[in-house]
C-alpha cells in the first residue's frame, strides 16, 4: 500500500491488525456498493450520472499517477459507491 493524503474518490484504508492466522484491514464504508452491482440491477446509467463517475474515476487516477503509483485493475468491481453517490477507487492489490 502507498502512502497517500486524503483524495475523496479513493477508498481510504483506516487502519488494520492481524493475529497468527489472519491479516484485516479496516477500511472506509462504501454503502452503495460496487458500480458493478448498480449495472447489472438498472443496466445503464444515466448519462449524467456516468459523466460524474467517470469524472470522478480521471480525477482520482490523475491523482494517484502524480504519486507514481498504477492501478492496473481499474473495472466496475472496483469502484465502489459510497452514501453521497461518490465514486471510490478500491482494491490497490
Amino acid at each position: 500500500m502507498f502512502k497517500y493524503e486524503r483524495h475523496p474518490n479513493i477508498l481510504r484504508l483506516l487502519g488494520y491488525f492481524q493475529d497468527d492466522i489472519y491479516f484485516v484491514l479496516i477500511l472506509e464504508y462504501a454503502a452503495k456498493g460496487e458500480l458493478y452491482k448498480q449495472l447489472v440491477k438498472s443496466g445503464r446509467l444515466k448519462k449524467k450520472k456516468a459523466s460524474r463517475y467517470i469524472a470522478q474515476t480521471a480525477r482520482a487516477l490523475s491523482y494517484i499517477h502524480q504519486k507514481h503509483v498504477i492501478h492496473r485493475d481499474i473495472k466496475p468491481e472496483n469502484l465502489l459507491i459510497d452514501l453521497n453517490d461518490e465514486i471510490k477507487i478500491a482494491d490497490f492489490g
